[in-house]
């Protein structure tokens, strides 16, 4: 059943536009955030662009996966 959803989710993601994908997958999120596992296969198979944040003591970062700590980045 899962899969079915994590298909029908991709597909939903590729049929709106690109340029409005950060509001698409925030809006699917919310709709799928009570199952974690759908929640976080949906994450992994979609990619967005790359954001760079700015902290006053080290200047510019770049926010990703790797670097975030819940809500925050190191």
């Amino acid at each position: 059943m899962e899969t079915s959803k994590l298909q029908s989710c991709i597909q939903l993601i590729r049929r709106l536009p690109p340029s409005k994908i950060e509001h698409n997958v925030q809006g699917i999120t919310n709709i799928i955030y009570e199952e974690d596992d759908l929640l976080n296969e949906f994450l992994q198979k979609i990619d967005q662009p790359a954001e760079v944040g700015l902290d006053d003591k080290s200047g510019e970062f770049l926010k990703c996966e790797y670097n975030r700590d819940g809500e925050s980045y190191r």
